[in-house]
């Protein structure tokens, strides 16, 4: 990866450009004794003469002796572009050079059919690369023409930068709004892999060792923050999850190595790169049948790891006449990286969403459950006494008929009584009907009304135990909401105060409910119960916490989220001297 990071602007293969036959020889020097003045260099017979691109060691220094056939150019002037930094010795006095500016590259006219220049390829003091070799290239342009391929490049550069940078803000902005930790992690990601493109062409930041070293290890760190949430290894795969987390400490080692001994043993004996191959084995442990979004990963860390051991075995390809520019190469891989990877992100999010939709569906239906297991108790309390009464009615009318003593009137009497009992147990369970009613749609009901409704529920257990339960309202209240999920929210609520109350065998137990309408609508349930235990007030609307043998811990749960994420309300709780207070604050 580091000898990505040094490499100045190559030429991709498929532009055009001038036949390389204006290049007569090239002769390559390797001293292996050392020379007092550039006339001994000149006058050595060690010059070998080689093809381009050549290979050469990254640890010496170069001489090269370069033949150009003025019979080729036309009579216009030539641009030679270097791949690495050299420095220019000698010239003919015929040869007219223009310019040699920092990326390599020699704007010349000649006037002389055949001329020569001198030039030094300078040991890479930077190089810290495991192979210890490069590969050293020349490429001839007409000025316009590589004025042209400038400026496609710039544009190409510019498109590449600008996909990786939006992909930074946006999911910087996603976890601002969403605290999802995978969007800050590949966020920084995608700001450390711009700071590595715009190393690739700045020599004065790719030099910089210190600040490379930085740059790397904050790609590192957050591309492996970002593969532990993304697959969620502590959970899907233990192993794994110990090993990224180790390879984070090795980096470090690595890096502390470096600026202390001088040895950087990762690049200095295998390719920094290889340290990435652990995001694919990890994605391959943690895959699922059908997740898709771990496939995109795997396609997406792929590319940029083949990428970027294409560059560091660059060696190895050009023996195999295979060359390409690792520069385009970079500003081609990242950006595609960044969208594959964008998109298995925004899958997984959309999968994880529809997941966390159907889990509250579940919890509202186990709570609607529970709630229906109290209610069919409240209501075999309630049918207690009209069925005993109506048993005592078919004694009285039995007794009465065996005795030859019923009369009209008398049966009438008996039969109405038993009427209104009936009448009774009917409404309660059209009560019991309403209250579990399923209906997706919005609609107007009044808040009275439903509060009198819940109270109704429950009056049969709240007159045995001796509750009280008073509402105090100054107008009729009426909303457009769901009237249903509404009702059982204050059943809830009313339910739990009972029990509390019933728990704590407190005489005058009694449940005080305000209601009342300023710029919103406040529901206030007050109860005399004793209040809530300080060290469990904070966590009673958390999913299945429950302080009751047989409780679920998923109505309260349940019943904040109803008015928080269905009514856009608000549930909150506190105590008071005697209880507590739960508040439901409507728009």
């Amino acid at each position: 990866m580091s000898k990505m990071i040094k490499l100045p602007i190559y030429i991709f293969l498929i532009l055009n450009f001038l036949n390389a036959d204006i290049i007569k020889s090239i002769e390559i020097l390797t001293p292996t004794k050392s020379y007092s003045n550039l006339e001994d260099i000149k006058k050595s017979k060690d010059f070998k003469t080689i093809n381009l691109p050549v290979i050469i060691s990254t640890k010496d220094n170069h001489y090269l002796k370069i033949s150009l056939d003025n019979t080729q150019l036309n009579n216009q002037n030539k641009i030679l572009e270097f791949n690495k930094e050299v420095e220019l010795l000698e010239f003919n006095k015929s040869i007219h050079i223009s310019s040699l500016n920092k990326d390599s590259i020699i704007e010349y006219s000649m006037n002389s059919p055949y001329n020569i220049l001198f030039l030094k390829i300078p040991i890479d003091i930077n190089n810290k690369d495991f192979l210890n070799y490069t590969d050293f290239d020349i490429n001839i342009y007409e000025k316009n023409e590589f004025i042209s391929k400038q400026m496609f490049l710039n544009k190409l550069y510019g498109v590449a930068y600008g996909i990786v940078f939006a992909a930074f803000l946006y999911y910087l902005a996603l976890y601002i709004f969403n605290k999802e930790k995978s969007y800050i992690f590949y966020s920084l990601t995608q700001l450390s892999m711009l700071f590595i493109l715009f190393s690739v062409l700045s020599k004065e930041l790719s030099s910089n060792k210190t600040m490379m070293d930085i740059i790397l290890f904050s790609f590192f760190l957050f591309s492996n923050l970002f593969t532990q949430h993304f697959l969620n290894t502590k959970y899907k795969s233990p192993k794994i999850h110990f090993i990224l987390k180790l390879s984070i400490y090795i980096f470090i080692i690595n890096l502390l190595s470096g600026h202390l001994f001088n040895f950087y043993f990762f690049e200095e004996s295998a390719p920094l790169s290889s340290l990435l191959v652990i995001y694919i084995i990890a994605a391959i442990r943690c895959y699922e049948k059908n997740n898709f979004p771990i496939l995109f990963y795997l396609l997406a860390w792929s590319l940029l790891i083949l990428s970027f051991l294409f560059i560091q075995l660059e060696f190895y390809f050009i023996q195999k006449g295979i060359t390409i520019n690792p520069s385009l190469l970079m500003h081609f891989i990242s950006p595609l990286e960044s969208l594959i990877l964008a998109f298995a992100l925004s899958y997984k999010m959309s999968i994880l969403k529809k997941e966390k939709n159907e889990q509250k569906e579940l919890l509202l239906h186990q709570s609607k459950l529970a709630s229906m297991g109290e209610m069919i108790s409240n209501i075999a309390h309630q049918w207690r006494q009209p069925l005993t009464h109506i048993s005592y009615i078919f004694m009285n009318l039995k007794t009465s008929f065996e005795k030859d003593r019923l009369t009209q009137e008398y049966f009438y009497k008996k039969t109405n009584e038993a009427t209104m009992q009936l009448n009774f147990m009917s409404e309660t369970i059209d009560d019991f009907r309403n209250f579990f009613k399923v209906t997706k749609q919005k609609e107007n009901f009044s808040i009275n009304n439903a509060i009198n409704e819940v109270i109704q529920l429950l009056s049969g257990i709240l007159k045995t135990n001796n509750i009280t339960v008073s509402l105090n309202a100054s107008e009729e209240i009426i909303i457009q909401s769901y009237k249903g999920e509404f009702l059982q929210v204050l059943f809830n609520i009313l339910n739990n105060a009972k029990d509390e109350l019933i728990e704590k065998n407190k005489k005058n137990a009694n449940i005080k409910i305000n209601l009342q309408k300023n710029k919103e609508i406040t529901i206030q349930i007050i109860d005399n119960a004793g209040g809530i235990k300080k060290e469990i007030l904070d966590k009673i609307f958390e999913p299945y916490f429950t302080t009751k043998d047989k409780g679920l811990g998923i109505g309260l749960y349940m019943s904040k989220t109803i008015i928080e994420n269905h009514m856009n309300g608000k549930l909150n709780v506190k105590n008071n001297e005697d209880g507590a207070i739960f508040s439901i604050i409507l728009p």
